[in-house]
């Protein structure tokens, strides 16, 4: 009997397969096989090595007939299967070889996490349906549907189906009496032909011919237990899951949850009928009710299952190219050994390698580039024909370290052939003869390396280029086999080449996040060519990146001139222009129902894939769907997924890693209100999304491998602060982890280390943010707000205040920041204001915030929308004038009456909520004018809202010390993390004789936030921390420290060395005190010693 212990099986194996394997380690072990880890030595990907166990194998029927139907299984390639590469035997050992797909199976992550949220197990069934679709077809049943054998890719999070067939391999059935002996052998070794746990009715009482009914069934228990978290059936202590299956009555989900609809239980109902009869008749039944429940799109996109015609294999072939990548450092569509698979012409994908100036010409060198695109774009005229995009031979190149800039050999171009997964390659050449210019294409099969054929063109000018690289097309298609009457009547994409090449350089520019050159070249190419659609759509796209903050955006014009100019173009691109301008014109639902359509054209369109989860993300208007109930539709989780897998098709496009590290920051911010839900759409176009009302927030969590969105109101009920802590801590990991990628990937590039920055100081690591904003301020970075102004923001908040002045004294002698300044500037000078707060100016920031203040208005009209604003001045202003105890009767009420006039603009129940938020305000002018007449309407007017230890601080200033106490006393223990809060307490403190308790108050301060961000106004709490310093230092002087009291009276010197003459006293008073602190330090230095 062969020795099938784990170690002998390990050695056994590597000694058998040293020659196309390495054996890496062992990944696990079942009843009938163990699964290895190893490196296919051939095409150095890695792979997983299922081997049966010995004993199965040792009949020699029993492996022709695992033979068999293990190539029948292989024949199976789809984007939720985990497709078979090889199957074989060595040294008596039957093993496949499948695609490593690197992250967990479900039953890892339902044990984790008990329970999936509803619309992830819907997307997941949904997967696991297709993948059972593509293999019921073949006549496949694949019997063993269980979680273990479902895989959940960690960067994607798609969900993949393994081990299909295997259960029907070694299942009982007809057997010749040879085989009968190999069947024995399997209950010999303990084989369940199963799992009883998901073992249809049918399949429990032991039929053998099972149908597509029953891998129905045994997937209704994983959505059951997915949705729930529980199994369907009481079982009991003995377990016995077959009795369950054919006798007991299943348990409603309605009784198990209460939030899933009625539709999915109606469904999982069905799937789950005991009569194999009365379930779906098919997964394709299954997966159009689910599909029509309208939760299923919430999940990422798959390839379209239904037969393709030949009109669109050329869209087919892309969509496997993009999703078959399951294997880390995997090939696509590679057959065994690199041949053809079957069934795929290899005259019908075709890569174009980047053209060689032979003689360097500098006229030129724009083709290296520029002639992959004008032949892609001349060939991809053709729809059976599929052709590399030139924007992805950029990232492919770049993959595999082949230069761009330098003559592409054979070998290479074959090379990033195979890594995109085609299999015919060209090799080009460009040079000037006389007045001539001669184009020469070499044409080669990939999967032998063989020249098949040269073509060439002659270009009698610049203008005549178009015209010769559509005759190298046609010479071509005698190679890469497409029929001419396959042709589209699409016109070029310009009649002017000039604006051709302008079109050429903002792309390579783009990808170099160049984006004001991208922007220049864009607007080149349409000022030379005003009809040219795709340089309309790509400049609008660039354009929008600067119009973050201007209240008169121009790119959805552009948008529209794209869309009027794309009627002659091809139909994706005019897909994708419909799409990009319906989510310019906040139109989500439709923009991703036309981004669905493009990809089940083509899956690897990373616009598209950027799109759909752009549009994901912020279709923010509630809907209702078909039974009544209110849904919020956007989905960070179909987003952050769709990301990925734009960036698994191209990691060069950059703009993508932005994108996934903002999505990620919404999960990683504990003050983050999350995402806001509307009941209207927004008034115009994606410009005004906040210009709305929202009715309630969702805030956004990291969990498993995905994003969720959880009910703002119902957050902390669900989750624990422990869990909540971690969960953010692990988002934030996991986009500094996908930054610092991105910056391994573009070293020399200033944006990576950008967004890194932005990334640390989230995460309030300002030090570590100011150093990689150097990096990406010497890199040439480029922002829509200033890089000036968030350098002061963090150095600000980060409490790093020599820079701060060094920094902010500079930025404000530049003339961009003085003076008026337009609003697009205005509205983002938040570090500003602080910074002239804390320097004690507090007029100027008076008049910086005022023009924040109507540069906001601009960017939001409506009258709620402006109330909101002038409220939120108010409140600031007040806040700014109590902190320097300038709040007089008059001024109160000046602000009350505005407040109380603005208030009317508001429901009801909306006024309520901005009552309460006018609490600190309130508490403050409470503090500086006692308990006066306008106080006390104050009161009133914001729900009477009190503070113990504001409340303490304003009856000492009423001189009221026994009512002080008692309010300071009842503040104890006190954990606020607001600082007016905290500085009250302190001055109470120290009022009531208590200097250590008010040494440490103080001292607090320092650790508590502070905010210097762009959308800062005119807030108090600098006042408040810098004012902090002078009364500690007078703290310090009662308790005997003089060292520290002098420490402080200068950094509060140091900072308020100009300050508005209304704070010129407590400057004087701080001199003098320092003075003579120091006056006392020089006698006892010069006393003799004791």
């Amino acid at each position: 009997m062969p020795d099938s212990s784990p170690p002998a099986l390990l050695e056994r194996l590597t000694a058998a397969l040293r020659e196309d394997y390495e054996i890496i380690r062992p990944l696990g072990r079942g009843g009938m096989a163990s699964v290895f880890l190893a490196r296919e030595r051939s095409l150095n990907r890695l792979v997983a090595l299922k081997v049966l166990d010995p004993m199965l194998g040792e009949g020699p029927l029993f492996r022709a007939r695992f033979q068999r139907e293990a190539e029948t299984v292989a024949q199976l390639q789809h984007p939720n299967i985990v497709q078979i590469f090889r199957v074989g035997e060595a040294d008596g050992l039957a093993f496949y070889a499948m695609a490593f797909v690197e992250g967990e199976n479900l039953a890892e992550r339902l044990k984790r996490e008990g329970r999936l949220p509803s619309g992830e197990a819907v997307r997941i069934c949904s997967e696991i349906l297709a993948a059972l679709s593509a293999a019921h077809r073949r006549g496949i049943i694949h019997r063993d549907i269980k979680p273990e054998n479902v895989l959940i890719e960690r960067e994607s999070g798609r969900a993949l189906v393994t081990d299909f067939g295997i259960a029907r391999i070694v299942a009982p059935g007809d057997t010749s009496p040879g085989e009968a002996a190999d069947q024995e052998k399997l209950t010999a070794v303990g084989v369940a032909m199963g799992t009883p746990r998901y073992m249809s009715p049918e399949q429990a009482s032991g039929e053998h011919d099972l149908t597509a009914a029953s891998d129905i069934y045994a997937l209704g228990i994983l959505f059951y237990e997915m949705l729930s978290g529980a199994y369907p059936y009481e079982v009991g202590p003995t377990r016995n899951y077959m009795i369950a299956h054919l006798t007991h009555e299943l348990t409603p989900l309605s009784e198990r949850i209460d939030d899933v609809p009625e539709e999915i239980q109606a469904m999982v109902g069905r799937m789950l009928a005991r009569n194999p009869d009365e379930r779906y008749a098919s997964a394709d039944e299954a997966s159009e009710v689910l599909a029509a429940t309208g939760l299923a799109a919430t999940g990422p996109i798959r390839v379209p299952t239904r037969p393709i015609t030949n009109r669109r294999r050329r869209y087919a072939l892309s969509a496997l190219a993009g999703v078959a990548a399951v294997a880390v450092g995997g090939v696509l569509l590679m057959g065994r050994g690199g041949e053809v698979p079957d069934g795929v012409d290899p005259r019908q994908s075709i890569l174009i390698g980047f053209f060689d100036n032979t003689r360097q010409d500098p006229s030129l060198e724009w083709l290296r580039f520029g002639g992959v695109e004008l032949l892609a774009r001349s060939l991809g005229r053709w729809q059976d024909l599929q052709v590399v995009e030139s924007e992805r031979l950029l990232d492919l190149a770049r993959r595999e370290e082949v230069a761009e800039d330098q003559p592409l050999s054979s070998g290479d171009a074959i090379k990033l052939a195979k890594s995109a997964g085609v299999w015919t390659a060209t090799v080009g050449s460009v040079i000037k003869l006389g007045d001539e210019i001669q184009l020469t294409v070499n044409v080669y099969d990939v999967a032998t390396g063989r020249r098949l054929s040269t073509a060439s063109a002659t270009a009698g000018s610049d203008s005549a280029l178009a015209i010769a690289f559509d005759n190298l097309a046609n010479q071509l298609l005698d190679v890469a086999g497409a029929p001419r009457s396959a042709r589209l009547d699409v016109e070029p994409p310009t009649t002017s080449i000039d604006a051709y090449r302008a079109y050429i350089r903002g792309i390579e520019a783009t990808s170099r996040w160049n984006i004001t050159g991208a922007r220049d070249e864009f607007r080149r190419a349409v000022d030379l060519d005003p009809s040219f659609a795709l340089a309309y759509y790509q400049l609008s796209s660039v354009t929008g990146f600067f119009e973050q903050t201007s209240p008169a955006p121009t790119f959805i014009a552009l948008a529209d001139s794209a869309l009027r100019y794309s009627a002659q173009r091809p139909a994706k691109e005019r897909l994708l222009i419909r799409a990009f301008h319906a989510y310019v014109n906040a139109d989500f639902e439709g923009a991703k129902s036309l981004y669905r359509e493009l990809l089940e054209q083509d899956s690897t369109v990373v616009d598209a894939w950027s799109g759909y989860a752009s549009a994901s993300l912020l279709d923010l208007t509630l809907r209702t769907d078909s039974t009544g109930r209110e849904y919020f539709p956007s989905s960070p989780g179909v987003a952050l997924k769709s990301f990925r897998r734009a960036l698994e098709l191209d990691a060069s496009d950059y703009g993508i890693y932005p994108a996934v590290s903002n999505l990620l920051s919404l999960a990683s911010q504990e003050d983050s209100p999350g995402l806001p839900a509307f009941n209207e759409p927004p008034p115009g176009g994606i410009t005004t999304l906040g210009r709305r009302r929202p009715v309630r927030f969702y805030r956004v969590l990291y969990v498993g491998d995905s994003l969720i969105t959880v009910p703002a109101d119902s957050l902390e009920i669900r989750y624990s602060a422990a869990v909540l802590d971690s969960l953010r801590a692990r988002a934030r990991v996991i986009s500094r982890d996908h930054l610092r990628h991105w910056i391994s990937l573009a070293p020399d590039q200033g944006q990576p280390h950008f967004f890194l920055a932005n990334n640390l100081a989230v995460d309030r690591q300002f030090d570590s943010a100011l150093v990689s904003m150097a990096e990406a301020e010497r890199l040439g970075a480029q922002s829509p707000v200033s890089i000036s102004l968030l350098r002061l923001g963090w150095q600000l908040e980060g409490q790093f205040f020599d820079q701060a002045i060094a920094h902010g004294d500079s930025l404000l002698a530049e003339p961009e920041w003085t003076g008026e300044l337009p609003p697009e500037r205005a509205v983002v000078t938040g570090p500003i204001i602080s910074y002239l707060l804390l320097r004690g100016q507090v007029a100027e920031a008076g008049r910086v915030a005022n023009q924040r203040l109507q540069a906001s208005k601009q960017f939001s009209p409506g009258p709620e929308r402006l109330a909101r604003i002038d409220l939120s001045a108010l409140s600031s202003r007040l806040r700014a004038a109590a902190s320097i105890d300038a709040v007089s009767p008059t001024l109160l009420t000046q602000i009350l009456d505005s407040v109380s006039t603005l208030l009317q603009v508001f429901p009801d129940s909306e006024q309520v909520r901005i009552r309460q938020g006018l609490r600190w305000p309130v508490l403050l002018a409470a503090a500086t004018l006692g308990d006066t007449a306008q106080v006390r309407r104050w009161r009133e007017l914001a729900e009477d809202q009190r503070d113990p230890g504001i409340d303490a601080w304003a009856a000492m200033e009423a001189g009221d010390r026994s009512r002080a106490e008692r309010l300071y006393l009842a503040a104890q223990p006190d954990t606020s993390e607001a600082p007016v809060h905290v500085a009250a307490l302190a001055r109470t403190a120290e009022a009531l004789g208590r200097a250590a308790e008010a040494a440490d108050y103080y001292t607090r301060m320092d650790t508590l936030r502070y905010t210097a961000s762009v959308n800062a106004g005119l807030d108090g709490d600098w006042l408040l921390l810098v004012r902090s310093y002078a009364q500690r230092a007078a703290v310090y002087e009662s308790l005997g420290q003089r060292a520290r009291a002098m420490e402080y009276y200068r950094k509060f010197l140091g900072l308020w060395d100009d300050p508005d003459p209304e704070l010129e006293p407590e400057r004087d008073l701080a001199r003098k005190a320092l003075a003579e602190l120091e006056r006392a330090d020089r006698e006892d230095a010069s006393s003799p010693t004791q």
